[in-house]
């Protein structure tokens, strides 16, 4: 559907926009614009991609996926991670970038990573200090 030349996008932002992946910004004040609606076969290609991401048990992007659904549903998981893969798909197809997949444990090492100093951080400002407990 895209080709093998992506010139015709200046970032992968400009792509996954096109592809109607990139959330919109459609409201300022309390005023709000109607989004426009429809899909486009690229997007839907990379969304039935995320079907079958969704179901591996070893992939960081599966992780990611069932994370992103937990928490705010199925559609806007699908979504979140088909944008993801459109940019892999960017920079594959105009830097000639390889994709080198880290695993789960990598993914959940990160993520655990991000949190702890979340919580470091947001405790610090309201004057508690946090210290590990050994189980």
């Amino acid at each position: 559907e895209t080709g093998t030349d992506l010139s015709g996008w200046a970032t992968h932002k400009h792509f996954t926009s096109w592809a109607r992946l990139a959330p919109g910004s459609n409201q300022s004040g309390k005023k709000r614009k109607r989004a426009r609606r429809g899909k486009t076969v690229v997007g839907q290609i990379f969304r039935e991609a995320v079907m079958s991401l969704a179901k591996s048990k070893h992939l960081a992007l599966g992780a990611a996926y069932r994370r992103i659904k937990a928490h705010r549903g199925a559609a806007i998981a699908v979504t979140a991670i088909a944008r993801k893969l459109a940019e892999l798909y960017y920079r594959l197809m105009t830097k000639g970038l390889d994709y080198v997949e880290q695993g789960i444990q990598t993914y959940e090492a990160r993520h655990k990573e991000q949190t702890l100093r979340y919580l470091k951080k947001t405790a610090e400002k309201l004057g508690f200090s946090l210290t590990p407990a050994n189980l």
